[in-house]
């Protein structure tokens, strides 16, 4: 079981970007490394863990990885973070992490147990942490 998020432009996940300038941006986020051509992790242990996962999703929003779709284009990212691994601060732990690869992409972020769009808001804007702060620094000047 797992605590999971996504990246995507829109419920009938309507747009596409290419899946080799999406996976060297994820590439360059901090404490990630590449598992294989669609799948990613965020590993920094022992408090956190997060595999994002490059997909192709159908308007019902099943899914696959762009690999197994045959597609050099991806339509949404998913985010899966163990339970175990969640912690009491997702939004400061995992969200920035999340949100840097809708910023980048220009799309949004759906949060999968509420049912709904993520608003920036809901990102504490406090001081969100050296991890945080490493993420808004690979996204570039504001």
């Amino acid at each position: 079981m797992s605590f999971d998020l996504t990246v995507q432009v829109d419920d009938a996940h309507s747009q596409f970007t290419p899946h080799g300038s999406l996976a060297a941006f994820i590439e360059s986020l901090p404490h990630i490394r590449r598992l294989n051509p669609d799948l990613f992790a965020l590993d920094d242990p022992p408090a956190r863990r997060m595999n994002m996962s490059l997909e192709v999703s159908d308007a019902g929003g099943d899914s696959t990885s762009a690999t197994d779709a045959g597609r050099a284009e991806v339509n949404c990212v998913r985010f899966h973070i163990p339970y175990d691994q969640l912690g009491d601060e997702p939004e400061q732990d995992y969200f920035p992490t999340a949100w840097a690869v809708a910023q980048f992409l220009g799309w949004r972020l759906y949060d999968q147990q509420l049912g709904e769009y993520v608003v920036e808001g809901a990102i504490p804007i406090r001081e969100r942490g050296k991890f945080a702060e490493t993420v808004r620094r690979a996204l570039g000047p504001e």
